[in-house]
């Protein structure tokens, strides 16, 4: 395989894999007993990983977050 295919191939995993985090971390947010203001908040993307910790579900958060960056990173190198 090429260069380019694996990092196409990593892009799209990687990316897969967030979003599959970002859908359980707002699905453990909504389940939560945390308020229903961060319930709500959990439903912009960019606050789900906030949302998430407030409602005590840390591995959610910090999950979102490493995966947001390696999917960063893998964009910036492929350019």
């Amino acid at each position: 395989m090429t260069r380019a295919l694996v990092l196409f191939a990593a892009v799209v995993l990687v990316f897969a894999a967030w979003v599959l985090t970002h859908l359980a971390a707002l699905w453990l947010t909504a389940r939560s007993d945390v308020a229903p203001r961060w319930k709500w908040l959990a439903l912009v993307p960019v606050l789900t990983p906030i949302a998430a910790w407030k409602a005590e579900r840390r591995g959610a958060a910090v999950t979102w977050g490493i995966l947001g960056i390696a999917y960063g990173v893998l964009r910036f190198i492929t350019g």
